[in-house]
């Protein structure tokens, strides 16, 4: 698939996935952040990093996967936070 065409299909696909029932909160969380929901995909992975490390054993991997995705989450609603409040500022 080309990347054009990957572009504009994911955003759908992703919305698609969010609300899927078969679908773990680390899949979700993932979606989350395609659509740009940065704080629901921020809580998706937390929730999924508590699930990996509540598992016996515990999966080290998938608690370092939702922890790192939490965080880009958490980082990237932030910068989008500081973007409005400086287009608002310029605006009044």
């Amino acid at each position: 698939m080309d990347p054009k065409t990957l572009r504009d299909k994911l955003p759908k696909l992703a919305g698609e996935l969010k609300n899927a029932p078969s679908a773990n909160a680390y899949e979700r969380a993932n979606a989350s952040y395609v659509t740009k929901d940065y704080e629901e995909a921020e809580r998706l992975a937390l929730q999924a990093a508590e699930v990996a490390k509540n598992a016996r054993p515990i999966n080290s991997k998938n608690v370092l996967q939702g922890l790192e995705l939490a965080g880009l989450s958490a980082h990237r609603g932030i910068s989008t936070l500081a973007r409005w409040s400086t287009f608002a500022k310029r605006k009044s």
